[in-house]
């Protein structure tokens, strides 16, 4: 493995669901490519999207010329085949390491699902069968899993797939609840991505903390 190269693949939701955050998820995700530029050590950047239809936006690019999300490359519609896009993400992402040399491959590879609902409509891939691929992945080839989903708990949903608690978070499908998603995504990958030990990437808890007592209070403001 390469040291000091960190491979950061993003599936991201675009189902009709994140209309109503569309713009704030375009903020969040751009300030994160943008967080991880000026970092030591090499890496690149994986988008894929999902609604019905799943699309590979880009692959490997470089994170100092990673293109950006606007109004023009992320527009959300459709259903959630949340199943079928983890399974053929996946899949791609296997396949383009593989080519490489093996000290050429990175030495971190963290896989990053952003969902704002539930699986609903996926034809291709059960759930168990993600659960044996993630597992798979994590034990042979130490990828990093983080699942992050509003409108459900998270901790439940990634545990359905193999995703520990310390690599899910809950996260509120408002413009304040992407602002912390975000800013916690965005210290996690810093840690992870700069750290000289292997251990896995772990949500920075004060930022959990943090995020659980607004969706708390939000939640009492309604009722």
């Amino acid at each position: 493995m390469k040291k000091d190269y960190c491979s950061i693949t993003v599936l991201l939701d675009r189902s009709g669901s994140m209309l109503n955050i569309k713009n704030d998820i375009i903020g969040a995700f751009n300030s994160f490519i943008d967080s991880q530029k000026d970092l030591p050590g090499q890496c690149d950047i994986s988008l894929y999207q999902f609604d019905d239809q799943y699309e590979v936006v880009y692959e490997g690019k470089n994170v100092k010329s990673t293109p950006l999300l606007n109004d023009e490359n992320y527009v959300p519609r459709g259903w959630t085949r949340l199943l079928d896009g983890i399974g053929k993400t996946i899949n791609n992402l296997g396949v383009r390491l593989s080519k490489l040399p093996e000290n050429e491959r990175p030495e971190k590879v963290l896989f990053v699902i952003i969902t704002d609902g539930e699986e609903n409509s996926s034809k291709e891939f059960k759930r168990n069968q993600i659960f044996e691929m993630i597992k798979l992945q994590k034990e042979t080839y130490k990828w990093q899993f983080v699942f992050l989903g509003a409108n459900q708990d998270a901790i439940v949903t990634g545990a359905q797939f193999g995703i520990g608690k310390n690599q899910s978070y809950t996260y509120s499908a408002t413009s304040e609840g992407v602002h912390h998603l975000i800013g916690a995504i965005r210290s996690s990958t810093t840690t992870y991505r700069t750290s000289n030990s292997s251990q896995d990437f772990k949500i920075n808890e004060e930022d959990r903390e943090e995020n659980i007592s607004k969706i708390v209070k939000n939640k009492t403001k309604t009722n």
